[in-house]
């Protein structure tokens, strides 16, 4: 993220279960307000994603603790 006009990106690559790559995505943001809100966004791009892509079980990573909270309903 740039912290001067907000703008900033996300990204992905998604792999099967030996590790491989399978694909990867990635989206850019324009005056957000903060960078949990672009990490919110990457947790979004990525299920999304993986719904699209018709992915039946989905192991996500990131590192914004309070957002893999919520997700995880805690």
């Amino acid at each position: 993220m740039n912290s001067r006009d907000g703008n900033g990106g996300v990204g992905l690559v998604a792999r099967n279960k030996d590790g491989t790559l399978v694909g990867a995505a990635m989206d850019t943001f324009k005056r957000l307000l903060t960078p949990r809100v672009i990490e919110a966004l990457g947790f979004r791009l990525a299920l999304t994603t993986a719904l699209r892509w018709g992915c039946s079980r989905v192991i996500v990573e990131g590192n914004a603790h309070q957002i893999v909270q919520a997700l995880n309903g805690s």
